[in-house]
């Protein structure tokens, strides 16, 4: 009867290490379609706001790894804890993906106009 709750405990560490590794192919993606989004637009050099490109792409690398630090820290803080949840990997996942989404906006802007 004892091992059914470590077991439990075993899995649902296995799940949160599933999704911060989620969260790594999700930031590596967000990195590369920043940087394919400049080269995707090699002629505007005179209008483009290159320092907002440079800004937006910064700070989506900044977001993602204090995310999955904080993802990281939040799963080993409930490690052994009887009631383990997956929140702090889901959190992260959610916040790394809006993140995305609006970086690659703005970047996208800034290199449309300048």
């Amino acid at each position: 009867m004892a091992a059914e709750p470590q077991e439990r405990i075993r899995i649902a560490r296995f799940r949160a290490i599933l999704i911060i590794a989620l969260q790594v192919v999700i930031a590596t993606a967000g990195i590369a379609s920043l940087q394919f989004l400049a080269l995707g637009s090699p002629g505007c050099s005179p209008s483009c706001d290159f320092t907002g490109y440079s800004t937006a792409t910064t700070l989506f690398l900044v977001v993602a790894l204090a995310v999955i630090a904080a993802s990281v820290l939040g799963e080993q803080r409930q490690r052994n804890t009887p009631r383990h949840t997956l929140w702090p990997p889901i959190v992260g996942t959610t916040l790394l993906l809006i993140t995305w989404a609006a970086t690659y906006a703005v970047a996208a802007e800034a290199l449309r106009t300048g």
